[in-house]
Formats: structure tokens, sequence, C-alpha cells
């Protein structure tokens, strides 16, 4: 029994949570390199900015992450510009933040090349509605925002998609993205300090088993 409880003890002491680091340049400090963007994207000051100034409808920022099956972390910060403009009958520009999911990037695409979507929230003229995970304020800055969610996949492939709709017929909204994580979380690796306790309670254990054996 105590052999056991030991054994229990140094595997619990070697399993913690952790998160692996899944996206690209997801500070954006490094332009939009790892992104690909469509329509009006751009990066100024380690911001991703995107606006509705469009010629199809929509501006895309989208990047995949090879999380794999398992327990899937996003997050992100958020200021979000849209325009207040509903006036005239105009309905409201409107962001979307969602997720894709895929077991091929070979094939992937945002019109139909994809196994599964999932919305995590929009924001228009009238505020944010929230599908899935949680919107807090964010420590950038004031007005700025911070989403985060965890979740289950059962896909390789988890692509993080931000969309600005241009609606109201004017170009008069911005959305800006920084600090984006999408990762798998996973075992953390030990400390060395960490690691040599783990190896010492490991050595303690066979050596309580060895004598207990000895003394039957």
């Amino acid at each position: 029994m105590r052999f056991k409880f030991l054994v229990s003890t140094v595997l619990a002491f070697g399993l913690a949570s952790g998160a692996d680091a899944g996206l690209i340049n997801g500070d954006f400090e490094d332009g939009l390199n790892g992104w690909e963007a469509y329509d009006d994207v751009s990066e100024n000051g380690g911001v991703a900015i995107i606006g509705d100034n469009t010629a199809y409808g929509a501006s895309t920022l989208f990047q995949a992450s090879n999380t794999g099956a398992g327990v899937v972390n996003f997050e992100f910060d958020f200021f979000a510009g849209i325009s207040d403009d509903v006036t005239s009958g105009h309905f409201s520009d409107i962001f979307v933040s969602s997720l894709y999911f895929t077991n091929d990037l070979a094939t992937f695409d945002l019109f139909g090349g994809y196994e599964g979507v999932q919305w995590m929230f929009d924001v228009d003229a009238y505020g944010e509605i929230v599908y899935d995970g949680t919107i807090t304020d964010s420590a950038v800055g004031t007005g700025w925002r911070h989403f985060s969610f965890e979740f289950v996949s059962s896909y390789d492939y988890v692509v993080a998609v931000f969309d600005i709709f241009e609606i109201n017929g004017n170009i008069d909204s911005t959305f800006q993205i920084d600090n984006v994580s999408l990762s798998a979380v996973i075992a953390s690796v030990p400390e060395p300090s960490s690691m040599v306790l783990f190896l010492s309670l490991l050595g303690f254990a066979g050596l309580v088993r060895v004598r207990a054996l000895n003394t039957k």
C-alpha cells in the first residue's frame, strides 16, 4: 500500500498542465508574418488592424495551429472600433471571431474546405454577443478587452479566423488584435531541479519496494 501511494505521488508530481506555442507571431511583433490576410488588414506597433475598406464585403485575418486532438486553449486581446452608424436604414458593420476545424491543411479553405466551424463572439454597433468563451477587461490598456476559451477538439488543426464585414456602406470600422494564442494544453516538462527531485522520489519508491519484498 505504501509503495502504491509513493508511485501515485511520483506520477502526480511529474504531470502538470501547460501550453505549447501553437501560432507563429501571435503578438505581431514581426508584422503579419505567419498569418494569411485578405483585403484591409495591416500591422502597426505590434498590433494587427482589420478594417472595412474592402472590395469583397469582408476583411479577414487567419492562421492554423497544429493542436492535435485534445484540450485546446484560445485567447487574445482586442480593441473594437466598430462604427455606430446605423442611420438611414443602414445595418451595422460587424466583427466575428471564429474557429475552423480540419484534418487536412492541404485542402483547407474558408469557403467550404473544412470539417467544422464555431463562432466565438461578434461585435457590432450594439455591443458584444458571446457564443462561447469569456470576455473580460484586458491589461493591455483602456478600452481593450480579453477573450479566452478552453475546449476539446477532435481535429488535427484549429484555424483562428477574424473577420470584419462591411455592411453600413461606409469605410468607418476597425478592429485591433494582439497577443493571440491558440495551442494544445499538454503536460509540461519539469524544471531541472524538479527533475532531480522527481528521479529521487522514483528511486526512493523503488527502494521501498525492494525492502518490502525482502521482508516477506
